[in-house]
């Protein structure tokens, strides 16, 4: 997703403290200790082109041009503020909209050298692809490469924070958490749909799209015949969590460790339903233990809590180690 800020890195390429994958590339730092201004302008173009094969006909192509304008002020050694416009020209057309405005605003606040706040907001989009994740579970297979004229883009609203602190402990010992707080509206969401049998659709049952050489004959794709589709969903998406993240270094020993929670929900027909595929509890610790151009040692561990599959069941939680 393209963006200016505060859009949740999950779902979107974000502009804001995260990634999103989604959005602005440019950015300036807040080191002064004095007032300061700084204007930043640019242009930018980004090309996609994907050819599919026969068994998987994922052929998609896509235009985005640019500009942008970016101003950062440092009003104090403890106050800044960062603020941006970006407009973006797509081709083809979502559902005949050729343009998205993105404003966006970021604000810094020291109150002191150990501890810092940040808060933030903007506007984001995205535009239909065949390359997500409900469709790469799928294998892409009897799955439809949307149609830009038919499925609306995604847009979104998202405001977050976070707090950071820093300090060294005895031992020369780095201690660094950083906790962050996240809310973000998705207008027009892109899901994929199941629509009728390949024999009463697009794709026959003797192409070479329907007998995947990859897929095995047992397996649960190749015995499932349905075509599916892109589409919006007739609703929005809400979804807030908050993320906290811990390091501590010392020396080459490294350990990270991180938590999150997302309560992404769909709004359609006065109804609330969790999003789907979307685990709301994931945890994770990563050791490292390293000498830069000697050696390098690792040990992570991650979990995923359940989650709430398409088909109205939920899957297991995960727990893996490596």
């Amino acid at each position: 997703m393209r963006e200016s800020q505060g859009i949740r890195r999950d779902e979107h390429e974000d502009g804001g403290e995260h990634d999103h994958e989604h959005g602005d590339d440019h950015g300036a730092g807040h080191n002064a200790s004095r007032w300061a201004n700084s204007w930043v302008a640019g242009i930018n173009l980004w090309t996609d082109q994907f050819d599919g094969t026969t068994a998987n006909p994922t052929d998609a192509k896509s235009t985005i041009a640019g500009v942008f304008i970016q101003n950062t002020t440092t009003l104090t050694e403890q106050f800044s503020a960062e603020t941006g416009l970006r407009a973006d020209f797509v081709d083809p057309a979502s559902f005949d909209k050729r343009w998205f405005l993105l404003p966006r605003i970021s604000l810094l606040y020291r109150f002191n050298p150990a501890w810092s706040m940040r808060l933030g907001g903007g506007l984001g989009y995205k535009l239909p692809d065949i390359f997500t994740d409900e469709a790469e579970n799928r294998a892409f297979r009897n799955v439809l490469p949307p149609d830009p004229a038919q499925v609306k883009a995604e847009e979104s609203a998202g405001i977050n924070g976070d707090l950071n602190f820093r300090t060294i402990l005895p031992g020369e010992t780095v201690l660094r958490v950083n906790q962050l707080f996240y809310f973000t509206h998705l207008d027009n969401p892109i899901i994929l749909t199941r629509d009728g049998n390949i024999a009463q659709g697009e794709l026959t049952q003797d192409s070479n799209f329907a007998q995947d050489s990859e897929l095995t004959q047992d397996s649960d794709f190749a015995q499932d015949d349905n075509l599916y589709r892109f589409g919006n969903l007739d609703g929005s998406v809400r979804s807030r969590g908050i993320e906290t993240n811990i390091a501590l270094i010392r020396g080459p020993v490294k350990l990270f460790l991180g938590y999150t929670y997302v309560d992404a929900r769909r709004q359609e027909a006065g109804q609330s339903v969790q999003v789907p595929m979307n685990s709301p509890h994931q945890a994770s610790a990563v050791l490292m233990i390293e000498e830069h151009g000697d050696y390098r040692f690792g040990l992570e561990s991650y979990y995923y809590s359940p989650q709430a599959r398409n088909e109205d069941s939920r899957a297991r939680g995960i727990r893996f180690s490596g």
